[in-house]
């Protein structure tokens, strides 16, 4: 998959969601996590490093508010367990910083 060229009708079928707002968000968190793989492949600096974290950190709040809102809004059967992957996502994210650290 070419992340470069990867649009919002070309992400995998376990993102896409109809929502044009939700799909844009799932590029970009794939943007971002490709470029955090690329900057740490590349072996760039810390501090570079350190950024791409805290703005996946801060967009993955983004994100997982604006999905919650929307599963609520349409009274989305599976919104707890939805809610619970997106709850270990972010502890995911913050252990990576953690460990960075």
């Amino acid at each position: 998959m070419d992340i470069e060229k990867l649009s919002s009708e070309s992400l995998p079928d376990e993102l896409i969601k109809r929502v044009a707002k939700i799909d844009q968000q799932h590029l970009a968190l794939i943007k971002i996590i490709s470029h955090l793989s690329n900057c740490m492949r590349e072996g760039m600096g810390k501090d570079k490093i350190e950024d791409v974290l805290k703005f996946l950190k801060g967009y993955v709040e983004i994100h997982f508010s604006t999905e919650e809102e929307y599963m609520r809004k349409t009274n989305y059967h599976g919104f707890r367990q939805h809610k619970e992957q997106h709850d270990q996502f972010k502890v995911e994210v913050l252990n990576i910083i953690w460990q960075y650290k």
